[in-house]
């Protein structure tokens, strides 16, 4: 669905009445359904696209990476869409393409660029934004070193890692020293997806690859983490993975009753496919309220869903429809909802229990004034789907 149809709607829905009085009266109507108290959010999934990243871009990319457009990203467009959401703190990484389609060299020289470029965010709002720092993988060498600094140098908070990097898959052996020294810092990692190692063209073209190829790569690299027992043997990293999963719950059995059979054959094999997800976090960014969150639920602890909203590359208005939708959906409690929005992602974070608390974080935003906004355009949302169904 077109987002600037939420936008036309939207507009359309207010300017329906003649009289002022008509349009108050609709007004009103939103408002007595209660205006949302969901205003001290932390989205565990946004993007930033600094300098240094849209120069790599366009040097060594194509001009519509992965079949979809490059949005634009400034500091201060980022901080007004936290407010209009009702994030009070966000934590950034790059999205896809990762640095990996250049020389090694190249990559590190990016890489330490886009990570000062993200620290200089934070440093301008210590209170809103955290990093989540890049590594120039497959090198391990230089991705360890980058690691290192983006913790003690940069003060990073954690790490995005894309689901592979030249084909080398989280999972593969030639990874593990990173990992381990990952699991030593007791890291955060936030996984997301990435153009398949193999492609195969002429199938689905013209689709978008976010559109099904992220969510096949996304189940891919898990189970292969799994498969490799990468969880089990790097305990202390927390994986954050996307999108409610993808198509990880919907194929947990599947996955569970061949290993069973695997087993069987090799009583040594080991994986866990339940004990995994039950271990990682799953951000809710995407669209996961109509099936997704009814299967994940059955295998996933609420206290480790956390909130996304996956801007800018999903469209303002469309971040702002689908977080009302999760605020008023009857498929979390208030409760829940108040774990999923904030609380589960502090018990990743305690220092932010202090930070989302404090005076100097609630001067600065506007986000108590979003309310109405994120009702009135989840109410249109609604109203178009269901025409469209």
């Amino acid at each position: 669905m077109p987002t600037e149809n939420i936008t036309v709607a939207s507009n359309i829905y207010l300017r329906e009445g003649k009289t002022d009085a008509k349009r108050k009266k609709k007004i009103n109507k939103l408002k007595s359904g209660g205006l949302y108290m969901f205003n001290n959010k932390i989205d565990m999934h946004s993007h930033f696209l600094p300098p240094s990243y849209m120069e790599y871009l366009k040097k060594y990319e194509e001009k519509r990476p992965d079949n979809f457009d490059t949005p634009s990203w400034s500091e201060t467009a980022h901080i007004k869409q936290m407010d209009t959401l009702g994030v009070a703190f966000s934590f950034i990484s790059i999205s896809t393409p990762n640095l990996s389609n250049s020389s090694d060299e190249i990559e590190k020289g990016y890489t330490r660029r886009i990570n000062e470029e993200g620290a200089a965010f934070v440093a301008n709002y210590p209170n809103r934004v955290a990093l989540m720092a890049e590594l120039p993988l497959p090198n391990i060498e230089n991705a360890m070193e980058e690691a290192a600094y983006a913790l003690d140098g940069l003060g990073a908070a954690g790490f995005g890692l894309k689901t592979h990097y030249r084909g080398n898959y989280l999972g593969n052996p030639a990874l593990d020293p990173l990992l381990a020294f990952l699991d030593k810092r007791n890291a955060v990692v936030v996984v997301h997806p990435a153009k398949p190692f193999q492609y195969y063209e002429g199938v689905n073209e013209g689709l978008p690859i976010p559109t099904f190829e992220y969510l096949v790569e996304t189940t891919r690299t898990f189970a292969n983490m799994v498969l490799k027992n990468t969880f089990e043997r790097y305990h202390n990293i927390r994986w954050v993975f996307p999108h409610a999963g993808a198509f990880i719950s919907l194929l947990s059995d599947r996955f569970d009753s061949f290993a069973i059979s695997l087993k069987l054959k090799n009583p040594r094999f080991h994986a866990d496919f339940f004990g995994a997800m039950k271990h990682v976090y799953f951000d809710l960014a995407g669209f996961p309220l109509q099936k997704q969150i009814q299967i994940l639920k059955q295998n996933v602890p609420i206290d480790h869903m956390l909130y996304g909203s996956d801007g800018p590359y999903t469209p303002e208005i469309a971040t702002v429809a689908l977080a009302g939708a999760l605020e008023e959906t009857d498929q979390f409690s208030h409760q829940e909802k108040n774990m999923i929005f904030t609380n589960n992602t502090i018990n990743l974070f305690p220092r932010l229990k202090e930070i989302m608390h404090s005076d100097s974080q609630n001067d600065k935003t506007n986000i108590k004034h979003s309310s109405l906004k994120r009702k009135l355009t989840t109410t249109v949302y609604q109203i178009i789907l269901k025409k469209n169904k």
